[in-house]
């Protein structure tokens, strides 16, 4: 547990930098940022449910 904490507290930084960068390149429709941030998730979530089923059998 505390080696994926580690992990994803090392993959805070470049989530940040992406960010930033999208923001600075969509300045004036930020909206497009949510966007793919939202769609990230949703198949980010839909992709580990699958891998959760999977473990539950």
């Amino acid at each position: 547990m505390a080696a994926l904490i580690a992990v994803a507290m090392c993959g805070q930084p470049a989530g940040q930098m992406v960010y930033g960068i999208l923001f600075d390149v969509f300045s004036k429709n930020t909206w497009v940022v949510f966007l793919i941030a939202s769609i990230a998730s949703i198949l980010i979530s839909w992709y580990s449910k699958r891998i959760f089923a999977r473990l539950e059998n």
